[in-house]
């Protein structure tokens, strides 16, 4: 059980650090391919597409159907939630405000999981949980070029779409005890991908 969880705080850990990277990178990318609903579900269905010959692979693509009506109905959610509503959001915003701001309000992700997590998932933040999160805030500070947010559009449709991802996280978190990881990120980047592509036609 220690084992898998520090695995989990590595993964965690990981994850941050491409996270860190990738608004920054997305925000440089969404300046040359416009419009940017086209670039995230071009971006998300090539994610859709890795994952699906990961679980062919694996021999587990029959996974994607082996699922009861109340997972599926949570997939869904997730594909929506997570995999199109807030990319859309997350993109059209950050096309319009500097990378710095939309970094610093994607890093309230782990505030909005908390203040979610503790009443629904009945989960206890530590004080080690705390000084990261500020330790978060504060990298992205010093990277330098933050000149205080406006609350422009764009920056409320960053912060919607992570307070959406915040919801996703809740719901992925009770749908992993039933379901391959790999599937549930099928659903989120492949079929969420599918609601963003209809969208942008």
């Amino acid at each position: 059980m220690d084992k898998l969880k520090n695995n989990g705080v590595y993964f965690a850990l990981f994850t941050a650090v491409i996270s860190g990277f990738s608004v920054f990178i997305n925000k440089f990318a969404v300046g040359f391919i416009k419009p940017p609903l086209t670039f995230t579900a071009t971006k998300n269905l090539f994610v859709g597409v890795i994952i699906l010959f990961i679980l062919l692979l694996s021999k587990k693509w029959n996974k994607i159907f082996d699922v009861n009506r109340n997972d599926l109905w949570k997939l869904l959610t997730i594909s929506i939630v997570g995999g199109a509503i807030p990319f859309y959001l997350f993109f059209t915003g950050i096309s319009t405000i500097p990378a710095i701001n939309a970094a610093l309000i994607h890093k309230t992700l782990f505030v909005w999981v908390t203040l979610l997590a503790i009443p629904i998932l009945k989960e206890k933040v530590t004080k080690l949980q705390m000084v990261g999160i500020a330790a978060l805030f504060a990298s992205n500070l010093v990277v330098g070029g933050f000149k205080g947010f406006t609350f422009s559009t764009g920056e409320i449709m960053v912060l919607a779409a992570t307070i959406l991802w915040s919801v996703e996280n809740i719901i992925a978190k009770k749908v992993l005890i039933n379901i391959d990881s790999d599937v549930l990120t099928f659903y989120r980047m492949g079929v969420g991908s599918i609601f963003l592509i209809i969208a942008s036609l």
